[in-house]
């Protein structure tokens, strides 16, 4: 019975997560496990919904397609404005969330739509300029799992 109840209340952190500066956040079970020797999150979507020179939105998938649980109570979530597909300081934040509950089981992600910047130039923080940093690329650190080579992921901004 202990071991029910402790489960059911991990599963409950797994689907308690929520994100600052984002509206609307889920944990979802679907399609097959890939690698079934250890925890695997990775970025499987990126998509930019609308962008202006003060303000971008966008969507992301990020699953656990490892065999087992993956800890996200440090999970780091971190958009960035580059001018190309690798980060380096000179690109701008754009958006960014640490977690600090929850975990992602086997097939299971979690999605979010992020909104940075703002709407009204004088509270926007960054400048968008698709012709000289047109990139969006989302990265996950932080936690402890098997493969950290599929932890970015890219999308020119268009």
């Amino acid at each position: 019975m202990k071991r029910i109840v402790k489960y059911l209340i991990l599963l409950q952190l797994s689907l308690f997560i929520v994100f600052s500066c984002t509206k609307g956040s889920k944990v979802n079970d679907e399609t097959q496990v890939v690698d079934t020797t250890g925890g695997d999150l990775e970025i499987i979507y990126l998509k930019v919904k609308e962008w202006t020179p003060i303000f971008i939105s966008y969507e992301f998938t990020i699953k656990n397609i490892g065999g087992h649980p993956v800890d996200i109570k440090n999970l780091t979530i971190q958009g960035w404005i580059s001018k190309d597909t690798i980060y380096d300081e000179s690109d701008y934040g754009a958006c960014g969330y640490k977690m600090t509950s929850g975990s992602l089981h086997p097939k299971q992600t979690l999605n979010g739509n992020w909104y940075c910047g703002d709407k009204d130039p004088k509270y926007s923080y960054f400048t968008l300029n698709p012709s000289t940093y047109p990139y969006l690329v989302l990265q996950i650190y932080g936690t402890n799992e098997v493969n950290l080579s599929n932890n970015t992921k890219y999308i020119k901004i268009e």
